[in-house]
């Protein structure tokens, strides 16, 4: 069903200047192409108006709204069935090998069918789904085709089911109605479809009737470049779209990490694409097409390429939200109407919450002061973008500080402050942003000089010694293995069972290799016990034994920093957000900024 805040979402999209949303589609044809609870449907009058309601929006701002049209992977079939897996409450099996000619050619005029009434809903066209190692490209994929009818086999026989539901749907639809194929145009796997495929099918595309390609690269092994992140060059699929570019005359779209304005116009200028697509760059800032196009480049809240907020299942009782935009999926909540009375407001921090409460108060209409006892603004986030592969992460903190600068916001450097200061001037309200402390790990040994915590390391990157135990497996522990383990051995020990918990599946899945292919070792499970001069002692179900080392660095995370907020309770107005509040990622940590300046 389209909820409210579904289309407050779309909505600040279409606004922004894009000239095209694809939306997600519709099951259209229930209940064989239910893919869950949170499918839209299409198959009752009353699910048509909310869809209808959401094309509205999106037209009415000047924006084109198409749909996106597959089909389901798997074969619901019975749980007695030969080799049937369990998957959302149904037994299923791969529909690739267990349909039959006939269904397929079935699910052609289904999809076909399908996409008239789409049209007849009011969408201004189609994106047919062949990428990400769906149904339709495991159909093109020589890895995963191994049927030995009609639709396996030769390139043209794995391309035949898109060739002829292009076909199919401009039979239903029209010539004049737009059919667009996300296309993986790479499946960048050794013996899997592969660009000189990709570039012939294309051509029968064309000449099926497509109307344009939106290329794509990656399979569901080969993840990286499905959600490009910070690990891989910008624009990675440019060069690909270039390529089937010159092989067809119908419009190219290029997309896979494009945010970049610089970037932009060298694609477009350069006749690289006709197009550019993109997702997590609107959903980092969807004003960023009208700030390109006035030039305004500075104002871009650039995406960071983290995937911490918008991958997997998002953000706990939000969903996909963002890490460095903190309205995304909340634009219903975070309203920035102008406060019934202006107030003085200090802010205690300068660090990316601190900043990102003062920005949103100054627009709200208060007088705001920032003051931060350090020399310059972005707290600990200043040394997020030293681990290895995340210098874009440092966009955060420079859009920050510009907004900053832009408002005419009055910061204080290098000037901490007490209760004291704070009563003697008592401003209207106080919010608190001064972050969460580094634990230190209650270890026999831990003052020695030969130890030292992860934030005192990144600050200076000290040089380690050959052999370097990190004490910690979270996400800093092992991004700090990561930075040193080139030049040392390093084992890393972790008193949980796993490492890197939170991290999200796809970064986990990089850095984990990295540190394989790096011979780090991982011991989890275990503890240390003690530290010496030249080794520490850990114990683990194993019993106890001795790990050489000569450089100890501990990560075991952080705990919020409250003394400030406690003493100044009841006699001031006060609010803590960020790392004070709860320590958290930096998503977290400007959510709870924007709510907290929003109740000001």
């Amino acid at each position: 069903m389209v909820t409210d805040r579904m289309i407050a979402f779309f909505e600040a999209r279409a606004k922004g200047g894009v000239s095209m949303i694809v939306l997600d589609g519709p099951c259209f044809d229930y209940p064989d192409t239910l893919k869950g609870s949170i499918h839209l449907r299409m198959d009752k009058p009353e699910y048509v108006k909310g869809l209808q309601r959401l094309l509205k929006v999106v037209q009415s701002n000047g924006c084109k709204a198409f749909t996106q049209m597959d089909y389901p992977a798997m074969k619901s079939v019975d749980k007695d069935t030969p080799g049937a897996k369990e998957k959302k409450g149904k037994w299923v099996l791969p529909l690739l090998e267990e349909a039959t000619t006939e269904e397929l050619e079935k699910i052609i005029s289904k999809m076909s069918i399908g996409a008239s009434s789409i049209k007849a809903i009011g969408y201004d066209g189609i994106e047919v789904h062949a990428n990400y190692g769906a149904f339709i490209s495991q159909l093109l994929s020589p890895l995963t085709n191994q049927r030995s009818d009609k639709y396996g086999g030769s390139l043209e026989n794995r391309s035949r089911f898109l060739i002829d539901l292009v076909k199919g749907i401009k039979a239903q639809v029209g010539d004049d109605y737009p059919l667009m194929i996300k296309y993986g145009a790479d499946e960048r796997m050794d013996g899997g479809f592969d660009l000189d495929e990709a570039k012939v099918v294309a051509a029968w595309l064309e000449e099926a009737g497509a109307d344009a390609i939106l290329v794509t690269s990656g399979n569901k092994k080969t993840k990286n470049y499905l959600l490009p992140s910070y690990t891989l060059p910008k624009g990675v699929n440019v060069g690909i779209a270039r390529e089937i570019k010159r092989v067809v005359k119908i419009p190219v779209i290029s997309t896979g990490k494009i945010g970049d304005a610089q970037l932009i116009d060298d694609i477009l200028k350069e006749d690289k694409a006709d197009f550019i697509a993109m997702t997590r760059a609107l959903i980092a800032d969807p004003e960023f097409v009208n700030k390109y196009g006035e030039d305004n480049f500075e104002d871009i809240r650039g995406c960071i390429y983290c995937l911490d907020d918008c991958a997997d299942k998002g953000v706990e009782n939000i969903g996909r939200a963002c890490t460095v935009n903190p309205y995304a999926g909340l634009e219903m909540v975070f309203k920035l109407d102008k406060a019934d009375k202006m107030r003085k407001v200090w802010v205690i921090g300068g660090g990316p919450a601190g900043m990102q409460a003062a920005i949103v108060l100054s627009k709200r209409g208060h007088n705001v002061e920032v003051f931060e006892k350090t020399n310059e603004l972005g707290g600990l986030f200043n040394l997020a973008h030293l681990a290895p592969y995340k210098e874009e992460v440092a966009e955060a903190n420079r859009y920050l500080r510009h907004m900053i600068k832009k408002h005419g916001i009055l910061v204080h450097l290098e000037t901490e402050v007490d209760e004291e200061m704070i009563l003697e001037k008592m401003p209207d309200a106080v919010t608190i942003a001064t972050g969460a402390i580094e634990k230190k790990p209650p270890i026999k040994g831990i003052d020695s000089k030969n130890v030292l915590g992860a934030r005192d390391f990144l600050k200076n990157i000290h040089r380690t010694d050959k052999e370097v135990v990190v004490i910690g497996g979270g996400d800093v522990g092992c991004e700090v293995a990561d930075i040193i383990s080139s030049d040392s051995k390093v084992t890393i020990i972790e008193a949980l069972s796993d490492v890197l918990p939170k991290m999200k599946s796809l970064q986990r899945g990089n850095l984990l290799s990295r540190l394989r292919k790096k011979d780090v070792a991982i011991l989890s499970s275990t503890e240390v016990i003690l530290i010496e001069k030249d080794f520490v002692r850990i114990k683990n179900v194993e019993g106890e034994r001795d790990i050489p080392a000569g450089t100890i660095i501990y990560a075991i995370g952080c705990e919020s920093q409250k003394d400030l907020a406690k003493r100044l309770e009841g006699k001031i107005d006060v609010f803590i957000i960020g790392d004070v509040a709860l320590p958290g990622n930096l998503g977290d940590a400007l959510r709870s900024a924007t709510r907290a300046a929003i109740e000001i």
